[in-house]
């Protein structure tokens, strides 16, 4: 379903283009440090201009997460959304990662698609369950890095969601005719780098009430959220999924 990403001489590749809109700016190289690929790393503020990007320059475009709200205009957001829209022209695969995967289907749906999740946040070690036609490997329950406080409602049409929680439908979606994967969680955290996170903002957990020890000490074995990229590079790369 996917276009191969062109080659560039002797066969490389092109980049993966990585969209950091996090406020610390760290999300785009946590990203690129998991990926099997080359990436780039393009900041996203709202105080500065938005990177100029020819999409098809990259094998595939991730939108990351932030500590934005969705629900909030950026002066970035119509720019952002006409990209991930040429995306789809042009066909190059995107994933977005929790706020981006909002992004993502406010860009292609409108913003009655986006909301704040109305049984509240949810931030930990958190199990989903994943629904076919999941990531190969993945169980029919697996354990992620979760924090975040807005859901999607609704994926485009002809897309399927691929993971749910008790507190979100949409934890994760694949539209194959698009090229793109959305999820709500955080694959680009292992145990110790999500730990690691977790201990940068213990006040989150104060303020929700939540014991971070118990958090930390539930950090999973498996690794899904390498799946999950996984799963997205092999869109890159024009594989059959």
């Amino acid at each position: 379903m996917y276009v191969k990403a062109s080659e560039e001489g002797g066969g490389v590749l092109k980049p993966v283009l990585i969209l950091d809109y996090s406020v610390d700016g760290l999300s785009g190289g946590t990203i690129g440090g998991r990926l099997a690929c080359a990436s780039e790393v393009a900041r996203v503020t709202p105080a500065d201009p938005f990177p100029e990007v020819d999409p098809t320059g990259y094998s595939g475009i991730i939108h990351t997460g932030s500590a934005l709200s969705i629900t909030v205009d950026q002066s970035f957001t119509g720019q952002a959304s006409r990209l991930v829209q040429a995306c789809v022209r042009f066909r190059v695969p995107q994933m977005g990662i929790c706020y981006g995967h909002q992004l993502i289907c406010l860009s292609l749906m409108g913003p009655q698609v986006v909301r704040k999740a109305p049984l509240g946040p949810e931030i930990g070690w958190l199990p989903v369950e994943i629904l076919p036609p999941g990531p190969p490997d993945t169980l029919e329950s697996e354990i992620v890095w979760q924090s975040h406080y807005d859901e999607v409602t609704h994926v485009p049409s002809g897309a399927v969601v691929l993971a749910r929680s008790a507190v979100s439908e949409v934890q994760a979606f694949l539209d194959r005719g698009r090229g793109i994967l959305g999820t709500q969680f955080h694959p680009e955290f292992s145990a110790m780098t999500g730990n690691a996170q977790f201990l940068l903002d213990k006040s989150l957990f104060a303020k929700h009430g939540i014991n971070i020890d118990s958090v930390l000490a539930s950090a999973p074995e498996r690794d899904a959220g390498a799946l999950f990229l996984g799963y997205f590079l092999r869109m890159t790369r024009g594989e059959t999924i």
